[in-house]
């Protein structure tokens, strides 16, 4: 399918809630705000991209100096990836 033609007739249902992704160097209280939005926030669902990707994998290497993993954030992202989860998650 055609980039312009994937965004007017995506591949996958349409969703009534975006998800939302937090990111940020490790230790900044990310997963702290998203656990706290996910108790507030009624219906909404914790996913934990990390794992995901590991799960999937979709790590590239790990950064020495950041500490963490770079992610190849298109394989777990794209619109494939998308239709597997519902509305709503975070």
């Amino acid at each position: 399918m055609e980039p312009v033609a994937e965004l007017v007739n995506p591949p996958y249902p349409p969703r009534k809630f975006p998800n939302i992704a937090i990111s940020g160097t490790p230790g900044t209280g990310k997963t702290t705000l998203a656990r706290a939005l996910v108790e507030r926030v009624r219906g909404l669902t914790y996913v934990d991209f990390g794992r995901e990707a590991e799960a999937r994998d979709c790590r590239e290497k790990y950064d020495e100096e950041l500490q963490t993993w770079v992610i190849d954030e298109d394989r777990v992202s794209g619109p494939a990836d998308l239709s597997c989860y519902s509305s709503k998650q975070l």
